[in-house]
């Protein structure tokens, strides 16, 4: 009967060898040999329950160094019970340490758990004990990858491919070219896409081979196959300014500032508020803060102001209009505070899309409306300030001195005298109503 049943299981025909295998166990129900071979045939039926049952009864029958082990461990595993799974996987293993597949199947769960070290020793031992099996060094290869282990990966891979040179390995091409730019291999990138059959269609190569060649310093190369990209991805915006970058490498300023500007409108339009004003009303507080920090710190015991400090003030916070708060012009600092607002608020695109590009930023801001004008007049008032912040001081100076004469004094005088009238008189009336 068993005989007959391992013919109709080699012929496929599992429904009738369980049968077959059934009346074997009937008669030899002693005998592990039929439950492992109904277990086997409900595993290929994918009756995982029934094949569990079978092969328990081997073990029973067996004990610890059942071979049922390794098949109550495969049916736990594709029944998606791993505690059970690991438990009798460990079991096998130990009384059968030379069997590859059991191995390759605990690694294939240390995988599947991300117990990447784990998965790669037993994936290792594997290639040890059969050094000429590609699948073990896919799979490794792939473990090593996920565990940023590049170059090990990489070897992997190679490995991979000479041993299925018949094979279509366009996807470990891809996979070992990607690779390859992690490890900064550019030249060895680009051999691997070279590689690549004409069916595989995946339009990031060209962007691929694209920053392999910028940094190899192909920049001609470079913008020809982000061009071909664009071609079909036009709205990429990444791909334009990496485009544009290319184009700046090679003096090309037209182009360049040409895809930074298509770029940057297409992620200004796809963007929200925060994106676009976020920086701006950080930098309108950060420029109120320092307006209040900077006037705080005006709080001086003297009123004699100082031309030194006011140089210095207007060197260092002059854009911020400390040299105003030190003179105390307080009209003057309200305008120049409206005015910088204003140039950031007509500025809003450029400086959020080009303050990495400074020629772009600058071409751009000098073709926005009133955006020059308002620069202009910014510039004009500090150049002003530079030339006359002498005589603002000194006239500050001098207006305070005038107040200070002969009648303010004895005005001054004689209202501290009504004070401390007022306040003898006060003390004297607490007096008498003690």
């Amino acid at each position: 009967m068993i005989r007959t049943g391992d013919s109709l299981y080699n012929n496929k025909e599992y429904s009738k060898a369980i049968i077959r295998f059934t009346d074997a166990i009937k008669i030899t129900d002693t005998l592990s040999t039929a439950f492992l071979k109904s277990g086997m045939t409900n595993l290929s039926m994918k009756n995982y329950d029934k094949a569990k049952d079978n092969y328990s009864d081997a073990i029973n029958i067996d004990g610890e160094k059942s071979i049922g082990y390794k098949g109550r461990a495969l049916a736990n595993y594709y029944n998606i019970e791993y505690d059970d799974f690991i438990d009798d996987i460990n079991i096998y293993i130990t009384n059968n340490k030379f069997d590859i597949e059991a191995y390759s199947v605990r690694g294939d769960y240390y995988g599947d758990n991300e117990d990447y070290e784990n998965a790669s020793k037993d994936y290792s031992i594997c290639i040890k004990n059969d050094p000429q099996n590609a699948v073990y060094y896919l799979k490794r290869g792939n473990v090593y990858a996920i565990e940023g282990k590049n170059d090990l990966s990489i070897s992997d891979y190679e490995i991979y491919t000479k041993l299925t040179p018949n094979q279509n390995n366009d996807i470990i091409y891809f996979k070992r070219g990607n690779l390859n730019i992690k490890a900064e291999n550019y030249e060895r990138a680009l051999n691997d896409f070279s590689q690549l059959s004409k069916s595989f269609s995946n339009s990031q190569i060209l962007t691929l081979k694209g920053d392999c060649f910028y940094y190899i310093q192909n920049y001609n190369e470079a913008i020809k196959n982000y061009t071909l990209y664009l071609n079909s991805n036009p709205t990429d915006s990444e791909i334009l300014f990496k485009r544009g970058d290319s184009y700046n490498r090679i003096k090309d300023s037209l182009n360049a500032h040409r895809d930074y500007e298509r770029a940057a409108t297409i992620r200004w339009q796809a963007k929200g508020l925060l994106y676009k004003y976020g920086w701006y009303i950080l930098f309108i507080t950060l420029y109120l803060l320092s307006g209040v920090l900077i006037g705080c710190s005006m709080a001086e015991v003297y009123d004699n102001k100082k031309i030194k400090k006011g140089y210095l003030l207007y060197l260092f916070t002059g854009l911020l209009g400390g040299h105003y708060l030190y003179l105390k012009y307080y009209i003057r600092y309200v305008i120049q505070t409206i005015l910088i607002f204003a140039l950031g608020y007509v500025n809003a695109f450029n400086i959020r899309s080009f303050y990495d590009h400074f020629d772009t930023l600058w071409t751009t801001v000098k073709n926005t409306p009133f955006s020059l004008e308002v620069l202009y007049i910014i510039i004009f008032l500090l150049l002003i300030d530079c030339l006359f912040l002498p005589y603002y001081i000194f006239n500050y100076n001098h207006k305070l001195r005038i107040t200070i004469n002969e009648i303010s004094s004895e005005k001054r005088e004689s209202e501290i005298n009504e004070i401390l009238n007022l306040i003898e008189e006060q003390n004297n009336n607490f007096k008498s109503l003690q």
